[in-house]
């Protein structure tokens, strides 16, 4: 005898979804609903909306806009994973970049996949993640590598960028986006005496001689956006 209509809604992973654009939600939500196993049971536009919502019906899993320009769906990965046992966070982002899978990795989420994956990718994450395992996009994993003491995942390779600290990340993307010294000065509170300093450090560190240099490491880092 087969199940019930009421026992298959309960038993199926309910999904919260935030996702900037409207038509994406929709996209998303219709291609969740189509599936017997899954349950939308919100969508968010922004992280404030997101956590609102998710208050006030906990999804298993939220799949989350990695493209955001608030910093995150990692911040509210970080508060759904600590404050509401059994959720799980995917990112969806266009592309990868260190900067983002190293804020992913350290936001414990259960996923990252990309945009232009199949459906099926995504999917199969989602079910993934509600079962308590960790799935990545192929590109995504290609740079991964999981560390046996923490059993944690992590990035294969190490990047310059990663040892840079958060203020010389946030002076490089001024720069990168063409602000002068004394811009960048103005905006961080700082001394352009002591912008001046932190851009030799980071210059020689990164071994860049220049700020088109700077620029493209910037670009292909996920330091900026286009």
């Amino acid at each position: 005898m087969g199940r019930s209509f009421v026992e298959s809604v309960n038993s199926a992973i309910s999904v919260g979804i935030v996702e900037k654009y409207a038509l994406v939600r929709q996209s998303l939500g219709a291609l969740f609903e189509r599936q017997a196993d899954l349950r939308v049971v919100w969508t968010a536009s922004t992280i404030q909306e997101a956590a609102a919502r998710h208050a006030e019906q906990a999804a298993d899993v939220v799949v989350a806009d990695g493209d955001l320009r608030e910093d995150l769906p990692l911040e509210f990965g970080d508060r759904t994973i600590d404050g509401n046992q059994g959720c799980r966070i995917i990112i969806l982002a266009a592309d990868v970049s260190t900067i983002r899978l190293q804020r992913a990795l350290a936001a414990n989420v259960s996923g990252y996949v990309l945009k232009k994956d199949p459906a099926e990718t995504i999917l199969a994450a989602i079910r993934e993640a509600a079962a308590g395992r960790h799935a990545w996009s192929p590109a995504v994993g290609a740079r991964l590598r999981f560390d046996s003491p923490t059993g944690r995942h992590v990035l294969a390779e190490e990047s310059p960028v990663q040892r840079l600290s958060s203020r010389q990340l946030e002076i490089v993307a001024h720069l990168a986006h063409g602000a002068s010294t004394k811009e960048v000065a103005r905006r961080l509170h700082l001394s352009a005496k002591t912008v001046s300093s932190h851009t030799y450090r980071i210059m020689k560190q990164l071994d860049i001689h220049d700020r088109v240099e700077l620029t493209r490491l910037a670009l292909r880092e996920g330091l900026v956006e286009l």
